[in-house]
């Protein structure tokens, strides 16, 4: 996930058509592969890394839709956050 979200991200920034869901990708992905390889966070790069905050990408990636059209790159976006939002909130596994 967290390539998706890099390449996703990246793309969406590139292309202008979603900057503020493409933006906060990036940064979800960098401190979830920052948690990933070990590295000790500081509480405000914390904050962006909780899993809520997938919940807001889909939003914004809700909202980018809504104002610029349907994009397959933002779709694929807007749908791995709410992917993770799913399976991050499930107590079963």
């Amino acid at each position: 996930m967290l390539v998706a979200y890099f390449l996703l991200g990246s793309v969406t920034l590139a292309t202008g058509s979603g900057t503020a869901a493409g933006s906060l990708t990036l940064a979800y992905a960098s401190t979830g592969l920052a948690g990933y390889l070990g590295f000790r966070l500081p509480p405000t790069l914390k904050a962006v890394s909780v899993n809520a905050v997938s919940g807001l990408g889909a939003i914004l990636g809700y909202a980018a839709i809504a104002t610029n059209g349907l994009n397959l790159t933002l779709l694929m976006l807007t749908t791995l956050h709410i992917i993770d939002l799913i399976c991050g909130t499930d107590e079963s596994n």
